[in-house]
C-alpha cells in the first residue's frame, strides 16, 4: 500500500499508457485517516476505507521518521466513513474518551487485492 500523494501517474498518463492503469489493478483508491487519539493512552488511529466502510487500527507509538521503522498495529472494528473528518473531544466514559485531532488524511492506493492483503494478516 502507498500513501504517498503524486506517486501515481495523472490520469492524462493512464489514457495515454495502459500498462500504467493494469499496473495499479482494478482497485480504486480510497481515503484515509490518521488520528492523533489522546484516550487512556496517546495513541494514533489509523483508518483506510474499503467496502463502504473504515477498516481500523490503533498504533500504540505513533507515527515514525524512520523509514522501515515497525509499530504495532491492533486492528479495532470497522468504523463509518464520517469519521474520517472528527476532531473534538469524546465525552469522558464512553467508548475512545479523550480527544481526537485529524493529524493526516488522503488517498491510499492498494497495491494487489486488498482484502487478500488483510487475510493474509489473519485480519477480515
Amino acid at each position: 500500500m502507498r500513501l504517498e500523494p503524486g506517486s501515481l501517474p495523472s490520469e492524462t498518463e493512464f489514457r495515454h499508457d495502459p500498462r500504467a492503469a493494469r499496473a495499479v489493478g482494478s482497485w480504486q483508491s480510497s481515503q484515509y485517516v490518521i488520528q492523533k487519539h489522546v484516550a487512556r493512552r496517546l495513541h494514533y488511529d489509523l483508518r483506510l476505507e474499503l467496502d463502504g466502510v473504515m477498516k481500523s487500527w490503533a498504533v500504540t507509538k505513533g507515527p515514525s521518521l524512520v523509514p522501515g521503522a515497525k509499530r504495532l498495529a491492533v486492528q479495532v472494528e470497522d468504523h463509518p466513513i464520517e469519521y474520517n473528518t472528527f476532531e473534538g473531544t469524546i465525552p469522558k466514559g464512553e467508548y475512545g474518551g479523550g480527544t481526537v485531532l485529524v493529524w493526516d488524511r488522503g488517498r491510499w492506493f492498494p497495491e494487489g487485492n486488498p482484502h487478500q492483503g488483510l487475510k493474509s494478516l489473519g485480519r477480515k
